[in-house]
């Protein structure tokens, strides 16, 4: 069985954040077997909006300041993500003989990544749960595109404290998988941007920036939870030249276009 990649990124731009993860799941697609495994930060505060969101809706323009705002590919509520904040990213195409336990539906996949983080945060001495459904606010029309994505809890994201602590997001093609998330240990900051709802008056607060040399201690420790879930191995790895290219080249496509639907359906 090949290992899964194991890459980390601290202080990434935005749009970089957003078109490495994307490229991962291209790659994953091409790639029957093929696992990525991703924890970054991010080099400023960032929003980044689902993709069916509407951005007039979801955003306060008026009190965004040079807040950028970019969209994912994946579905899911508004997120600021602070400068220095953890966020973690799996792409991955399952078969029949690696990680089968994720080659099923979306609810059985996201059971097992769910999983993943709860041992991961246990590593942080964080004791997480994960919700067995979503919250009833979920349900109302207007809640995807009203609501920060920290504002309820959806099934199987993780709580500890009663205060979320992982938001995440999936999308499937082509037999592959990109979920990414926010991790939150000490729950969102209050409030998560004045553009997202909160008091106009406040300021977005970060409790913990994520130092370069704590990422990759952390890092490490995601890539052992995998292992343990999982049963597969892991094996550290940085973009070849070519693949960094790669990267670079969808950078300036989201760069460019950063709140346009992209797709690889």
């Amino acid at each position: 069985m090949e290992p899964a990649l194991v890459l980390a990124h601290p202080d990434g731009d935005p749009f970089w954040n957003m078109a490495c993860d994307e490229w991962l799941l291209a790659r994953a697609m091409a790639s029957p077997g093929r696992v990525y495994l991703r924890l970054y930060t991010w080099a400023v505060g960032t929003i980044t909006l689902g993709y069916h969101q509407q951005y007039e809706r979801a955003v306060d323009v008026r009190y965004l300041g040079d807040t950028p705002v970019v969209r994912r590919i994946t579905g899911g509520r508004a997120v600021y993500h602070g400068q220095g904040e953890l966020t973690y990213a799996i792409a991955a195409h399952p078969t029949d003989k690696i990680v089968p336990s994720l080659n099923g539906s979306v609810t059985a996949s996201g059971h097992r990544l769910a999983e993943v983080l709860q041992v991961f945060l246990a590593d942080l001495k964080i004791e997480a749960v994960y919700a067995r459904a979503s919250a009833p606010a979920e349900r109302r029309p207007d809640y995807l595109h009203t609501a920060p994505c920290f504002a309820s809890v959806s099934r199987y994201e993780l709580t500890a404290q009663n205060r979320k602590v992982v938001a995440s997001a999936q999308k499937r093609a082509a037999g592959a998988f990109l979920q990414h998330g926010a991790i939150k240990p000490h729950g969102p900051t209050t409030p998560e941007h004045p553009a997202l709802g909160a008091d106009a008056k406040c300021l977005p607060v970060v409790r913990e920036q994520v130092t370069p040399e704590r990422l990759l201690v952390l890092t490490k420790s995601f890539a052992r939870a995998w292992e343990q879930v999982t049963g597969q191995a892991t094996e550290m790895y940085q973009f070849t030249p070519d693949e960094f290219r790669a990267v670079e080249r969808r950078h300036r496509l989201v760069a460019t276009h950063p709140l346009e639907k992209r797709s690889f359906d």
